[in-house]
């Protein structure tokens, strides 16, 4: 697998894939929703390929966001006040598009030899990461070039899909 090497082949591939965003924005072979169900297949495949456990990128290298319920949840299972989880865990991120608490620290404090501590209790962001099931992919492109770089499932299903668009 191209766990080790991701950022490398995603760093050759970079300029390729925003032509191949710029591609999707004006293809017209299929509607958005057929792109979607597309995605959403090939997601599927590539995602029963790769182990996230032989992985892990994503909680090494990202700090999501954690909602109320979230931190309801990881307090819950930590036996901890939640003010004490944002104390310890959580820093509140005032940026202007996601304001909010999310993990202060990469790697996850709660990742432990390539696995989720509290796993069943993560935050809903880790639960949908890396968001290849939700609709609108062609409009979530800028977003999934970035994710090249931390998820091999993106990268892969990025790869799949230009091959499928026959995209030169």
């Amino acid at each position: 697998m191209i766990y080790k090497n991701l950022e490398k082949l995603a760093v050759k591939k970079e300029d390729e894939n925003w032509r191949f965003r710029s591609f999707l924005k004006f293809y017209d072979g299929m509607t958005d929703k057929e792109l979607d169900s597309l995605v959403f297949k090939i997601a599927e495949e590539v995602g029963f390929a790769v182990d996230c456990t032989k992985c892990g990128r994503c909680c090494e290298k990202l700090k999501p966001m954690c909602s109320e319920e979230d931190q309801q949840r990881l307090a819950t299972e930590l036996s901890i006040a939640i003010e004490q989880l944002r104390e310890q865990y959580l820093e509140y991120d005032k940026s202007d598009d996601e304001p909010g608490w999310r993990i202060k620290n990469s790697p996850c404090p709660f990742l432990q030899d390539k696995k989720c501590t509290v796993y069943e209790h993560r935050p809903d962001n880790c639960r949908q990461y890396p968001y290849l099931h939700k609709p609108d992919f062609c409009y979530r492109t800028w977003g999934m070039i970035e994710r090249t770089f931390t998820c091999p499932i993106v990268f892969q299903v990025m790869e799949k899909l230009k091959e499928k668009l026959n995209f030169h």
